[in-house]
């Protein structure tokens, strides 16, 4: 039987297994507490079955998914995945008793892992991050190294309505444009008309514009440059 408790500030989880009994401190968020009796419960049934979960070790795991991943993401994916994995590796080396199996990697751990994530990055990008963690956990799931993914019933941080965009009006368009240097004043006025993003004007290349037709291309900058979109002005000087 297993049960959780709180003492002072703290929740703790209190459980047998095999005749012995464990008790170990789970922090000051019930949420997290209830969550580690759920995983003990499941593992402990799981023990009473008969069924086994194959392990292992987190320093043999990672750089064996990290090639994996460098062959299927493009690279600058690939990188993101490296600094997430060293984010939660850090963050498992502060724990009081840090996992070193993919086993010991519990629900629990990964919603601490969560909040502890926000004292530093944006919501947006702790989602990603859980996002990313999922991946990792799934392959392992694929190579019968663990039976669940740990992120499986983690809920992402819901998003904050955005506001809607606020288009500029006459009076500021102009003012906009009187300000502009001369060799400014066309490639705004291409901005404006075609609402493009300046990341998607900075990647433009000549092969892009077809002045026969009078078309401009948006395309999707990566290994093989792939049309997303494609957007029809006429171009007002060649």
């Amino acid at each position: 039987m297993a049960r959780i408790f709180k003492i002072k500030n703290n929740w703790y989880i209190d459980y047998n297994i095999e005749g012995k009994r464990i008790r170990k401190v789970i922090g000051r968020y019930k949420k997290i507490a209830e969550l580690a009796l759920s995983d003990i419960e499941v593992k402990i049934a799981k023990r009473r079955a008969g069924f086994f979960v194959s392990d292992k070790k987190l320093a043999d795991y990672i750089p064996q998914f990290l090639s994996y991943i460098k062959v299927h993401v493009k690279s600058s994916t690939a990188k993101r995945y490296v600094q997430i994995i060293n984010h939660l590796s850090q963050f498992l080396d502060i724990l009081e008793d840090p996992p070193t199996k993919l086993s010991q990697i519990t629900p629990p751990v990964i919603e601490e892992y969560k909040l502890h994530r926000l004292e530093f990055v944006k919501p947006q990008t702790v989602n990603y991050e859980l996002t990313c963690l999922h991946h990792f956990f799934r392959y392992a799931m694929e190579m019968k190294y663990i039976q669940e993914n740990p992120t499986q019933k983690i809920k992402k941080i819901r998003k904050p309505q955005r506001k809607a965009p606020r288009f500029l009006t006459k009076e500021e368009i102009v003012s906009l444009l009187t300000k502009c240097s001369p060799s400014l004043v066309n490639i705004v006025k291409m901005l404006l008309n075609m609402g493009m993003r300046w990341g998607e004007l900075r990647n433009l290349e000549w092969d892009d514009i077809n002045w026969n037709e009078k078309v401009i291309y948006i395309r999707k900058k990566e290994d093989e440059p792939k049309i997303i979109g494609r957007i029809k002005e006429i171009i007002r000087r060649r």
